[in-house]
């Protein structure tokens, strides 16, 4: 078995701060949304607060910030909220379906030209060729090994594509995106300037489609052995041919020994961090079971600051992550401060947070990581632990980094 861990955007979206509250309705209705948002201000807790303290305390502050040009600058360019998604999957080895079973399954995808007379297949072959090499898995691949300098040469083959791609993803989401604009992403259909992974991960879909319909398509034109056949053609005589090699493992994978193994995910756990705006993350002390509300509320009202609900793949709320976009050596760095999950022993939990946490900090617009070092005082935050995560380890050497609020944060 192997682990991976994987990660992805789930959804986004705009931060927005409270409006100024000008009455006590208005205050009650606010103190009402807060207790829905977050049930445990009932609780009983080690450190309690209460709301409309709270409120009054988040209104001064807020009266006060927004009156500062340089603050409202920074807030506004704050980038939206992201919801991430972190799984650690194993990769087994199980039974294969064999042909049958797996054509049967693949015939389901495309009933609209599973039932084709012969004359209509070779036609819609013809078509479906013409717009090859656009959807070609070979090509995409390579492309991007070209572009990494041989670097994921390894996702080339094999005829799980999805997999294939999980792993370059990974190597990719580590890399800067002036890097990765040197793929020539018009050949596969993308035209926009400004193209992300999530535009990736369309293209491989439309090639797992393309190449679905390929083999539906050859199926009905030719018996089994026919078709295996085919494969014998010379792949450098023509793109057919090329074509059909790169579709070889994949088409003997569907009419293998069902007593073959093939490769299958399986979820082993997993978890969501939902970032939170300022007006929630207020309140991480009591869904976190510690002081920060009570000694250190105004945080997440810089615009450097982040913090995350830890939710189970349900979406039920179990804890908090937070955090500040700080420099170290000029670079902007994702510094995590606290992980709290109170009455939660397993180790995994906090691993799988700061891994996920590392995979994503790109999308909170930074190049690398730091988390807080446990045997200095919490009162040095300037001293952190700077991580250089790989899929399985961590390195760290101690580094002092520079917080951008610092101004606010001394005021």
């Amino acid at each position: 078995m192997m682990s991976l861990w994987l990660y992805g955007a789930l959804a986004h979206a705009k931060m927005e701060f409270p409006r100024t509250l000008h009455n006590a309705q208005e205050r009650e209705d606010y103190a009402r949304w807060i207790r829905a948002q977050i049930p445990e201000t009932g609780a009983s807790r080690n450190y309690p607060i209460k709301v409309e303290e709270i409120i009054n305390l988040e209104q001064a502050l807020l009266a006060e910030l927004l009156a500062d040009p340089d603050y409202v600058r920074a807030a506004e360019a704050r980038p939206p909220l992201q919801v991430i998604e972190v799984s650690e999957v194993a990769i087994e080895e199980v039974a294969g379906l064999g042909s049958n079973a797996a054509f049967a399954e693949l015939l389901l995808k495309f009933s609209d030209i599973q039932n084709l007379s012969a004359p209509q297949a070779e036609d819609e072959l013809q078509k479906s060729f013409s717009r090859w090499p656009k959807f070609s898995a070979q090509g995409f691949f390579s492309g991007w090994a070209t572009v990494l300098r041989g670097e994921g040469r390894e996702t080339l083959k094999g005829p799980n594509l999805a997999l294939r791609w999980q792993a370059l993803r990974r190597i990719l989401e580590t890399k800067p995106k002036k890097l990765l604009h040197q793929f020539k992403a018009a050949q596969f259909g993308i035209d926009k300037p400004d193209w992300n992974l999530t535009d990736m991960d369309e293209v491989v879909e439309r090639i797992a489609q393309f190449e679905s319909r390929i083999i539906v398509l050859l199926n009905t034109l030719h018996s089994e052995r026919e078709f295996l056949q085919r494969f014998d053609v010379d792949a450098a005589a023509n793109p057919v041919g090329k074509l059909l090699e790169s579709l070889k493992s994949r088409v003997e994978s569907l009419y293998s020994d069902p007593k073959a193994t093939v490769e299958k995910e399986r979820i082993v756990r997993s978890l969501i961090l939902r970032e939170v705006p300022p007006t929630l993350g207020i309140y991480r002390g009591v869904v976190g079971n510690d002081c920060s509300s009570a000694n250190s509320m105004p945080f997440p009202y810089s615009p450097y600051e982040r913090v995350w609900w830890i939710e189970d793949s349900k979406g039920v709320r179990f804890g908090y992550v937070s955090g500040n976009i700080t420099l170290v050596d000029d670079k902007p760095t994702l510094y995590i401060r606290d992980v709290q999950v109170p009455g939660i022993g397993e180790p995994w939990v906090i691993d799988l947070v700061i891994k996920g946490l590392y995979l994503s900090r790109r999308y909170f617009g930074s190049d690398q990581m730091t988390l807080m070092c446990r045997v200095f005082s919490r009162n040095n935050n300037s001293v952190a632990h700077i991580i250089q995560l790989d899929l399985l380890s961590a390195k760290s050497v101690n580094v002092r980094q520079t917080f951008q609020d610092q101004k606010w944060r001394d005021h």
